[in-house]
């Protein structure tokens, strides 16, 4: 999901790494304390930070590992749905805690699809989810006929059975929210409020090669101080009308 100016249509000749503009998927790695990011993606986090910090807003930094522990929760949802198979939309870079990394701990042959549009994220996430049940995807989420009717995914999804669809941070991007779906308690609340009762075993997994500290410390699920900036940072699960 490249933040270059022009369409992600290919690699720049010129910038074959795609080192000269920020990208949207290294930003997000940079946020939750990745390595596979550059200067420019620092950069263009550090100064959005300070800007939303300047309004009272979550910065980067919390948005995305709060976003972590709520895909892990969404995730364990689902799984006690009956879901057994994923896609995830605007992938982004394999970060901690990926879809079907937390998918498959609870569920071994749980089947996922990851899709994005960025050429390189998708070739080095090929690399990083290698697997029979985990497929990725180079592909533009607005066009599903792209994604669905792909031999890979058809392959490997069964279609008769229920999908998980999951669209972290990316519908703010393109589109109107939850449009015929029926959202799920608590309907559309900040991440940190969306089902805070479920077992979270990233907050209490320690980095064994750190100091202790929980590999993604806690946020707290309290209501924020005020409404600034809330519209920011809203989640919720909905379920596909029938028609």
């Amino acid at each position: 999901m490249s933040a270059e100016p022009p369409a992600a249509s290919g690699t720049d000749s010129g910038d074959p790494a795609g080192a000269r503009y920020p990208s949207t998927a290294r930003i997000w790695n940079y946020q939750l304390g990745g390595t596979d990011n550059f200067a420019v993606d620092r950069k263009a986090s550090d100064a959005a930070n300070a800007m939303v910090r300047a309004l009272g807003v979550p910065d980067g930094a919390d948005t995305a590992v709060e976003s972590r522990h709520l895909l892990q929760r969404m995730v364990d949802y689902l799984l006690g749905q009956g879901v057994r198979q994923f896609l995830d939309l605007g992938s982004g870079l394999p970060n901690m805690a990926s879809t079907h990394q937390i998918a498959q701990r609870a569920a071994p042959g749980a089947r996922v699809v990851y899709v994005d549009n960025d050429p390189l994220v998708s070739a080095y996430a090929a690399t990083q989810t290698a697997g029979p049940d985990v497929v990725m995807l180079q592909a533009d989420l607005r066009e599903p006929g792209q994604v669905l009717n792909d031999p890979q995914v058809r392959g490997l999804f069964d279609f008769g059975q229920p999908v998980g669809i999951m669209f972290m941070c990316v519908l703010h991007c393109i589109a109107r929210f939850f449009d015929g779906f029926t959202l799920v308690e608590p309907g559309l609340v900040a991440p940190a409020q969306w089902r805070p009762d479920l077992d979270d075993p990233l907050r209490n997994r320690q980095d064994p090669g750190g100091d202790g500290e929980p590999v993604l410390k806690p946020i707290p699920s309290g209501p924020p101080a005020g409404d600034r900036g809330i519209g920011w940072h809203l989640c919720g699960v909905g379920i596909k009308d029938q028609p």
